[in-house]
């Protein structure tokens, strides 16, 4: 009895201590929890745009950080924010650039004036760089006033323009260079590269950069302008005392220009190209080389007209597809999908390419006129709900175009279209299996802004496979018949499952009946449930649905996938189907029951190793990246693990922010014995142990196995050795909870 009095005297004890440090942990998170949200504009047109984080004790998962949240649209870019944790220090923006290449970009690191509202954007001088700006309530940035004021201070008339930029040393994108009467003086002792912004913040940008010391410019509103040119720019005026000249031109543009400019009357300015030569790539039927834009034979030569053309001889009879490619590259091709032709026979072909207008055009004798270039059938608008009246269904006759004979465009006008940002794209005959979109909206989509209620009419070249819009004056919401819903039983399911073997944070599955007016959901669809037992995810899909598309809520997705037999699974690694009979739960590491003692062979180089390791409830032993490993006279680095840990990284000490880190993946730590691993292996299978024989994780042949001496355990550092001891203290008293209820029960 007094055994059992003492045990729960104590027990209430130790549980009184560990609420009070739940106590003091629960305020420290607390205040941990307040977040800085800072913005990126992206202004070099990245994609999965993400921000590395890092500071005292905490940093981001791996690199590149984590995906910024899309919160819409500034100075004609995407705008992101991001949410930084409490206690980072440092920030770093990064992205894939938009030059095809699959190389991730970054700014540089960013340290100081990380505050809520803090903005950044990407600059070039002899290396990346960033511009700075303040972030307030969703419109165009505000920045303090730069020192230099134009010398005409007069205040604008009510929806006035502004002169934005880089001016006087200082990025400027408010109202302090009003642009009064359609001009503004400005003294600047450096060039300066300007745009323009309208009293709703909207900018008007040249379309790409067109080179420095041009007479004048069109300036095109970035939230509604299709781009020719890659992504909106500055125009660029030399240093001193200036007048800038603005007009409004028809089309709702602006033409820029100096009082000291010799040049053309505003909106007749003459084209400047800025590209050196163009190129026919495409099939090798057409073009003697399979979509080779460095063959110079195929080069188009201009003609007096501002046109380049080029003439192939007895092209054989057939499909053939082309682009036209600027500078012999694929950075700046046309058009935007593959312009296809057919000819009934062999015949000689022309091929033009206007550098202005950026219109392809083939003339030949034998094309087959019954199936018109591009692609012949039916047009569709697919777009949001809000623009189209249904939710990107590809077959909603209600959204199918109309053949303007006088422009030769393909157009769908929709009315009273409230304010707000819309995408869409066009389908080929009610199918996805041929689509049509832009750059200026996500995946691809065609993406516009308008600033009030208004008409919108969508346009489709089927020459240049092109989208583009035009809007007029609202004559009100017109009521439209609501698009015809198949009959689904939704009651008969098949369930379909996923590995996420890509480690999404969240899984979303979206799927739908190709032709037809349904979807599961809005993209990206709804987030997938989580089978505890079979460690995956699953849905529940009406058999009436034929593909599905899996993602991660941000971006990254599967290709369209036609949904297999009940019980499917999908592995989002090595994108392939199985079936869940057969799928094998990836084990759950465990935490070792001795020391274990590892020997690294640096085959790559590394110079220092450092081994970074922790437990199955993710303590780790050292603060990334680890403790240093001995080099021995045998040429393996050496350490012993102590029981009590479940996995290992092997790295180089380098750092995410300089590009300097080497490290190896996740690792489970084997359960005892000494271990051997290569620095280059890239899973649980380099592991081996003496003589090649290390029982479960003997998956290496080499014969170069180490016999060495016993190793000594490497010296934690102080805070290092209390840490374990804590970890180990918490372990004790877990069995001691163990064993004291155990004993009241018997």
């Amino acid at each position: 009895m007094k055994n059992n009095t003492r045990k729960i005297l104590v027990a209430l004890l130790l549980v009184f201590a560990i609420m009070m440090s739940f106590a003091t942990v629960t305020s420290f998170a607390a205040e941990s929890d307040e977040g800085t949200t800072v913005y990126f504009e992206n202004n070099w047109l990245w994609t999965d745009v993400c921000c590395y984080y890092w500071g005292d004790g905490i940093a981001a998962p791996q690199w590149p950080g984590v995906a910024m949240t899309n919160v819409g649209t500034q100075g004609g870019h995407e705008l992101y924010s991001f949410d930084v944790p409490a206690g980072a220090t440092g920030i770093i923006f990064n992205g894939i650039k938009d030059n095809g290449s699959g190389d991730r970009d970054q700014s540089p690191d960013i340290t100081s004036g990380i505050v809520n509202g803090a903005g950044w954007m990407m600059d070039w001088n002899d290396g990346n760089t960033v511009k700075t700006f303040t972030y307030v309530n969703n419109d165009a940035p505000v920045n303090p006033p730069v020192e230099d004021t134009p010398t005409d201070p007069t205040t604008p008339v009510e929806g006035g323009l502004y002169l934005i930029g880089y001016i006087n040393g200082a990025d400027v994108a408010d109202k302090t260079y009003p642009i009064v009467d359609g001009k503004v003086t400005v003294n600047s002792s450096a060039a300066i590269y300007v745009a323009v912004m309208d009293e709703s913040g909207v900018w008007y940008m040249t379309d790409g950069w067109l080179g420095e010391n041009l007479e004048g410019a069109t300036l095109y509103n970035s939230n509604t302008h299709t781009l020719t040119q890659g992504k909106f720019d500055k125009f660029h005026i030399p240093a001193g005392e200036v007048t800038i000249l603005v007009t409004a031109n028809a089309d709702g543009s602006y033409y820029i220009t100096t009082d000291n400019a010799s040049g053309n009357e505003p909106g007749d300015e003459p084209f400047v190209d800025v590209h050196s030569s163009y190129t026919v790539a495409g099939t090798a039927g057409l073009c003697g080389a399979e979509w080779d834009t460095s063959n110079t034979a195929n080069d188009l030569v201009l003609g007096e007209d501002g046109v380049y053309s080029i003439t192939y001889t007895n092209v054989p009879a057939g499909e053939h597809k082309f682009k036209v490619a600027a500078d012999h590259a694929w950075d700046n091709a046309w058009p935007s999908s593959d312009y296809s032709f057919t000819l009934t026979e062999a015949c000689d072909v022309t091929i033009k390419f206007n550098p202005q207008t950026k219109k392809v055009e083939v003339v030949a004798d034998k094309i087959d006129t019954t199936t018109p270039p591009a692609s012949d059938g039916l047009y569709t608008v697919a777009g949001q709900s809000a623009l189209c009246g249904s939710d990107w269904s590809t077959s909603d006759t209600y959204n199918d175009m109309i053949l303007n004979p006088e422009t030769g465009l393909y157009e769908k006008t929709f009315t009273g279209i409230p304010a707000g940002f819309y995408e869409c794209k066009v389908v080929l005959n009610h199918s996805w299996d041929v689509s049509y979109g832009g750059d200026s909206g996500e995946y691809g989509n065609y993406g516009f802004t308008i600033d009030e209620e208004l008409n919108v009419t969508i346009t489709f070249d089927p020459v240049a496979c092109i989208v583009s819009h035009y809007t007029s004056e609202s004559t009100g919401a017109v009521e439209r018949p609501e698009p015809e819903k198949p009959d689904i039983n939704y009651d008969e399911t098949i369930t379909i499952y996923l590995s996420n073997s890509a480690n999404w944070e969240t899984p979303y599955v979206y799927y739908w009946t190709q032709g037809a007016a349904d979807q599961n959901a809005a993209w990206p669809g709804v987030p997938m449930e989580w089978d505890g037992e079979k460690l995956v995810y699953y849905v529940n899909v009406p058999t009436y649905y034929v593909n599905i598309i899996f993602n991660d809520g941000n971006g990254t997705q599967t290709a369209d996938l036609y949904i297999p037999e009940d019980g499917s699974i999908y592995d989002n690694v090595s994108n392939e189907w199985g079936n869940i009979k057969n799928f094998t739960p990836p084990a759950k590491p465990e935490n070792t029951t001795t020391d274990v003692t590892v020997y690294v062979k640096d085959d790559l180089g590394w110079g220092d190793v450092y081994i970074y390791f922790w437990d199955e409830s993710g303590i780790e032993a050292a603060v990334w990246p680890g403790v240093p490993m001995e080099l021995g006279e045998d040429g393996y680095y050496h350490y012993t693990i102590p029981a009590g840990f479940s996995n290992v990284i092997f790295n180089n000490g380098g750092s995410w922010e300089d590009g300097s880190l080497q490290q190896t993946s996740d690792l489970s730590i084997p359960k005892d014995g000494k271990v051997y691993i290569s620095n280059s292996a890239e899973n649980d299978k380099g592991w081996y142990g003496v003589g090649g024989n290390s029982g479960d994780n003997n998956n290496n042949n080499s014969t170069d196995t180490p016999v060495t001496p016993e190793t000594p355990k490497a010296e934690l550092s102080f805070l290092q050795k209390l840490a374990y001891q804590l970890l180990l203290w918490l372990r004790s008293i877990e069995e001691f909870f163990k064993n004291m209820f155990v004993g009241n029960k018997a």
